[in-house]
């Protein structure tokens, strides 16, 4: 993922990633199979590239991913969340 300033320098970019997922544990149970949480920062600069993977092998039935970016700059900070991947 790349986040980019429009408009300026930001202080420091944060790119956060996170995976859970939920699958088959044991002889018909149903539980957290894998979670992983990522994160990569680039200071003083107008865009800041990320790249986040997983690997696991596991049989999903439902799966979570949550990727936002913290943007800081001389007035303080916001958030930017991806809503669809």
């Amino acid at each position: 993922m790349t986040t980019k300033m429009t408009k300026g320098t930001a202080t420091n970019i944060k790119n956060t990633y996170t995976h859970t997922a939920f699958g088959a544990i044991g002889s018909g149970g149903i539980g957290k199979v894998y979670s992983n949480t990522e994160s990569s920062s680039c200071s003083n600069k107008q865009s800041c590239y990320s790249h986040f993977e997983d690997s696991y092998a596991a049989i999903v039935v439902y799966y979570t991913t949550v990727v936002k970016s913290v943007i800081s700059y001389s007035g303080g900070s916001f958030t930017v969340n991806v809503d669809e991947l």
